[in-house]
């Protein structure tokens, strides 16, 4: 999709009530900001990040993803293992800056790895429902 087509959908997307977004496109990253009441950071290891994109590869070459949109199929891309590998060095940088310059607009909640997640997702199941009026 090209990247106005894009914008214009994002910003439609936002304009809902409630919506959840995820990824990490920094292109769009400070109009979903503007907009969030809530981020979810997965500041998962370089190793791990590399290892699970390279599973999922393995597990789904050629078939689409569970959680991807029917037709688009898994593939292989040099490219995007080498910018997952510099993400921590490149870009990671310039998005926690901008996280932290925003910060009071949003809670920002930080995950160092997927059992700190787990226990999070844990309690949240745990935690006493709000009653419904």
């Amino acid at each position: 999709m090209e990247t106005k087509l894009w914008m214009q959908e994002v910003e439609r997307l936002i304009e809902a009530e409630e919506w959840v977004m995820d990824g990490n496109y920094d292109g769009s990253l400070e109009l979903r900001l503007s907009r969030t009441e809530a981020v979810f950071y997965l500041d998962f290891s370089t190793p791990l990040c590399l290892f699970r994109a390279c599973k999922r590869v393995f597990q789904y070459i050629g078939k689409s993803r569970p959680d991807m949109a029917p037709g688009c199929q898994e593939r292989f891309s040099l490219e995007f293992l080498n910018w997952i590998a510099t993400f921590r060095k490149k870009i990671r940088p310039g998005m926690l800056k901008l996280l932290s310059a925003k910060k009071g607009n949003f809670q920002l909640i930080t995950f160092d790895n997927p059992r700190q997640l787990d226990r999070y997702l844990e309690y949240l199941d745990e935690a006493p429902k709000e009653m419904s009026a």
